[in-house]
């Protein structure tokens, strides 16, 4: 039995019980540290093109992909099935929350992503904007949102806004799910990225 890439290999029946037990400890670390280093790299480069989708009414017997797609039908921004990569209710940041548990849509493509940011404008340009009637859920029309900002850097975003608030700063806004922060209209925009930046405003 040979393991490994190449002309060289591991013969296992020509070697000891122990180092065959060796050569698997260390086939088996090798597999972990590769699995970690996947494990992080792939949440950090979807997230560039996640979307999460707020207040729209939690039910247990609901299609989130009939949803997502339906939003995009209201903005005039087509999208079809296979364009959705992954799709799914996620916890609430504060469990006493009264709101219902967002949706976070990841999309293949920055562009996909910033296509359904559209919503922005169709809120701004719409007599109506986009309520829970839109996706078909009767009852209340409740407001639904969508932003760009991944969920792991909502703390980063809550803290910019209280920090702008408390030293006068004018804005603070979220594009392409980079957080900014401004003092006044004559001032340069500052990319905050961790908590640490707000330390020196």
């Amino acid at each position: 039995m040979r393991c490994g890439r190449g002309g060289r290999g591991i013969n296992l029946a020509e070697g000891n019980v122990e180092d065959a037990q060796v050569f698997r400890i260390q086939y088996l670390k090798l597999r972990a540290n590769n699995d970690r280093s996947v494990s992080r790299a792939v949440p950090n480069n979807l997230n560039k093109f996640n979307l999460e989708v707020q207040c729209v009414p939690d039910k247990r017997t609901e299609s989130l992909l009939a949803i997502f797609k339906k939003i995009c039908e209201e903005i005039k921004v087509p999208i079809i099935y296979t364009d959705i990569c992954s799709v799914c209710r996620v916890a609430k940041l504060n469990p006493q929350s009264i709101h219902p548990r967002s949706i976070l849509v990841t999309l293949p493509s920055e562009r996909h992503r910033d296509n359904i940011s559209a919503v922005r404008r169709y809120n701004k340009n719409q007599p109506s904007t986009l309520i829970s009637a839109h996706l078909g859920i009767h009852g209340n029309a409740i407001n639904i949102y969508v932003s760009d900002i991944a969920p792991h850097t909502k703390k980063i975003h809550t803290a910019a806004r209280n920090v702008s608030k408390e030293r006068g700063y004018k804005y603070t806004w979220v594009r392409f799910g980079r957080i900014y922060v401004r003092k006044d209209d004559t001032s340069p925009a500052v990319v905050i990225k961790v908590l640490k930046d707000l330390e020196s405003r």
